[in-house]
């Protein structure tokens, strides 16, 4: 993962969403020591508004698409 890398970012290097995809229902899996924080992801949100809740992701991030 190259620095600075967004959730959008990561999501057009894998090729996008499957037909079958949950856009609206994203969520980012990161590890805050020995806790697991899950952060929800609403693609279809973060475009209509600009990209302004387009998430930074951190080394270690589990993105999953439902």
């Amino acid at each position: 993962m190259k620095s600075r890398t967004t959730v959008l970012d990561l999501l057009a290097q894998a090729g996008g969403f499957t037909e079958f995809a949950s856009r609206s229902r994203v969520v980012i899996l990161r590890s805050q020591g020995k806790k697991a924080e899950r952060i929800r992801f609403n693609y279809n949100k973060a475009v209509s508004d600009g990209l302004a809740g387009n998430i930074e992701l951190r080394p270690g991030d589990i993105v999953l698409v439902p």
